[in-house]
Order: C-alpha cells, then structure tokens, then sequence
C-alpha cells in the first residue's frame, strides 16, 4: 500500500500546485474571465490524477520481477476469471468514488443553482454570475490545505486498513489518533489564516479585476469549510478503512440532501452567506454521522483526542493573534500611494510569513509533534527493515 499512499500526496501536490499557477496565469497573464479561470483550476484534479497514476504505474513496472515471483509463490494461487475479478473491483470502487465525488457533489449544486435562485429575489443575471464565479475561486483558495492535508492524513489509512484486518485494534486506534493529529495540524491554522487574510489573499491571487471586496468577505466566510473538508475526507477514509464503506453512503446522502434543502430556504435572507451556510451543515450532518459510526464499530472515544490537540489549539490562536496584529500594522504602515495590488501582496507576504515563524517555531518544540516525528521515524525503519 506504500505506493498507493505515494501517488496520493504526489496527486494533491501536482494539482495544487497547477491550481494555483493555472488561475495565475489565466487571470493575470491572459486577462481571462472568472468562469474560465475557474475551468483551468478545475481540471488541476484531471492533471494531479495523471500525476498519481504515473507514480503508480513507475513502481508496478520497476516491481513487476517481484510481483511476479510473489504471485507464483503464493501458496493461494488460484485462476481467477477477468470478469469477476472486474466486478468484484467494480463493486469495491464505487463506494470510493461516490465519497471523493461528495465535495465536488456540494460544489456543484452551488454552481448550478446559485444563479436562478438569486435571481428570484431580485438579482440581475450578471450580478447572480458574478456572486457564482467569486464562490468557485474561494473554493479553490479553500481546496488548498484540504489537499495537503488529506493527502499526508490518507497515507497512513492503508495502515489502518492492514491493521483492522490483523484485528490489532489498539493499532487501529492510535493510527486514526495519529491521522486526525496531522489533519488537524495542517488545516487549521491555513483555515484561520485564510480567514483573517481572506481580502488580501484574494486580491493577490485573483487580481482586482474580479470583485475583490466581494471575494474577500466570502473567502473569509468560505475559509472554515477546509476544516469540514478534511474531516469529512479523513473519516469517511477510516470508514472505508473498517470496512463501512456502505454505511458511509447514508452520510454523504444526508448531508447532499440537507445542502439542496437549505440553499433555497438560506438565500433570500442570507444573500452570498446562504450558500456557504448550508455547505458547512450538509458536511456537520456527514462528519457527525461518520463518527458515529466509528465510535460504534470499534469503541473509538474522540474525547482523548481532542485533549491531544489543546497544545494545537493554543499555538493556532497565537498564530492568528500574530497574523492579524501583522496584517493590521502593514495595511497602516504601507503608503497609498503603493496601489490597491501591491498592499495586498506585501500584506499577504509579511503576514504569512510571520504566522509561519510563530507556528513552526513554537510547534516544533511541542510534544505532540515531536511525538509524530518520531512515529513517523519508526515507521520508516520498519519499512526499511521489511
């Protein structure tokens, strides 16, 4: 499962990065539109998918000689039919797409609803577009630390997988805590940064062309959802992990059906808030009910967990105390002379970097990660010795 875990962090890493460079360029270099620049960071999960299957396809041929002699000398070789060896494989994967489909799911009931229902309470077609465009760029800015955090999150599940099938379930336990630490320690300190630096941000990414007060009080509100994001990627993976991943399709389901249901009712009176709101309860919905059905398969209680990670929570609000004091005193100190751009690229900067400083300087010297740096350590001996 090693290279299976590989292609994943290479996959989110490459579409990240073409994210990123892909809505640069479109927006800043080809002065394109909004729908387009969010078309060209779109397809950055097609590249980041090729990226992954070429990973994978580097070690199968560098390991075939192995695979081959693994395969001759197992003592359960037996002749197996292509056509129930597809089937069987049909069967196991469609509950692992429908999970990785649940955000883009929720996407895309924004992207295909938002225009008509504000537009029946009074928006005109081109401000309805507009508020549509600004809500799929936040949502790129938002993919970001989902993505580097699933991905190191998700490498450890195929040895939580391994485990549970061996019934270690005290090991299974400590790699879901170990999983949950990571995603925590990624992901919530760039949601808070995000959240602080939500109009800045936007303006350095997307330029000024592209309703920047508008995109940045809704990154600002979007910003959280990457938490929701990586804890419902994370637990539905553990799910999948114990082998529950049929349970796991009544949560996306509830959750999918809760955001159709509260988009209409949360619109007219929430306005651009409306959406994002019925986002974060379809994903409470899925996450609260993932964890329900985790405590109940192997007794995981998540209160000891969540005592784990209070040093985390500390060094976040230090964090966010350090990048909004940052922000606040370069947007007062830069002259305006400077132009609205460039404000917001050395606000962005400065401010990023401090919050950088702060949360890997003290992190480092905190138990918990010097706890998972040596976990991780021991991991990689053991493999080496195997």
């Amino acid at each position: 499962m090693g290279p299976s875990a590989l292609s994943t962090v290479i996959e989110q890493v490459v579409r990240i990065v073409f994210i990123l460079v892909g809505a640069y360029v479109a927006i800043h270099l080809f002065n394109s539109s909004l729908t387009n620049a969010v078309g060209v960071a779109t397809f950055g999960a097609f590249i980041g998918g090729i990226a992954g299957f070429i990973v994978l396809l580097f070690v199968f041929f560098k390991r075939r000689v192995l695979i081959k002699e693994q395969r001759d000398s197992s003592p359960h070789n037996e002749n197996l039919r292509v056509l129930s060896m597809f089937k069987e494989l049909i069967g196991y994967a469609i509950p692992f797409v429908i999970t990785g489909l649940a955000i883009p799911i929720h996407q895309n009931i924004d992207t295909y609803t938002i225009n008509r229902l504000f537009q029946s309470i009074g928006y005109k077609k081109v401000e309805a577009e507009t508020i549509n465009s600004v809500i799929g760029l936040a949502q790129i800015l938002v993919m970001v630390p989902v993505s580097l955090a699933t991905a190191f999150g998700m490498s450890l599940i195929p040895g939580l997988t391994s485990a549970f099938t061996n019934n270690r379930m005290l090991d299974v336990k400590s790699k879901i805590t170990q999983t949950m630490q990571i995603l925590v320690l990624f992901t919530l300190p760039a949601a808070m940064g995000l959240c602080i630096l939500g109009d800045p941000i936007y303006m350095m990414v997307f330029g000024l062309k592209n309703s920047p007060e508008l995109g940045g009080g809704i990154l600002q509100w979007y910003s959280l959802a990457a938490i929701l994001f990586a804890l419902f990627t994370v637990t539905a993976a553990i799910m999948q992990g114990i082998n529950e991943q049929k349970k796991l399709m009544i949560g996306i389901i509830a959750g999918v059906i809760l955001k159709l249901v509260l988009n209409p009712i949360l619109i007219p009176s929430l306005k651009e808030l409306g959406p994002i709101l019925a986002t974060y309860s379809g994903f409470i919905v899925s996450i609260i009910y993932n964890i329900y059905i985790i405590r109940n398969t192997i007794q995981y209680k998540f209160l000891p967990l969540i005592h784990t990670l209070k040093e985390v929570f500390l060094l976040v609000v230090a964090m966010s105390m350090t990048v909004w004091c940052v922000k606040f005193l370069t947007e007062l100190w830069l002259p305006v002379s400077l132009g609205l751009y460039s404000r917001a690229l050395l606000t962005s900067i400065v401010s990023i970097f401090a919050g950088l400083l702060v949360y890997i300087g003290i992190g480092s010297r905190l138990t918990l990660v010097k706890k998972l740096s040596l976990i991780t350590q021991i991991n990689k001996k053991s493999k080496g010795q195997n």
